[in-house]
């Protein structure tokens, strides 16, 4: 079995951003969303994507202006997804 596709897509819950998750989503990428929003945009993000996929969607709420930060998301992005 191929391995799965994993998209993270900074930008995410709005705009443009949210419009390259949706494209992913309909190719069959598991999508980790990150952005600004407010938790209720975040999860309303959340939920169109996964009307779209067969993988559940993450988000990832690290700030990626810190280098720190960045190292994390992939750490947590690997732990999660593999």
């Amino acid at each position: 079995m191929a391995q799965p596709r994993i998209a993270l897509i900074t930008g995410s819950t709005s705009g443009i951003g949210l419009g390259i998750a949706k494209a992913l989503a309909r190719d069959d990428f598991q999508i980790i969303l990150h952005g600004l929003g407010t938790l209720e945009q975040i999860e309303s993000a959340k939920a169109e994507i996964e009307s779209l996929s067969r993988h559940p969607v993450h988000f990832l709420g690290t700030d990626l202006t810190e280098v720190g930060a960045i190292e994390l998301a992939f750490t947590e992005t690997i732990e999660t997804l593999g």
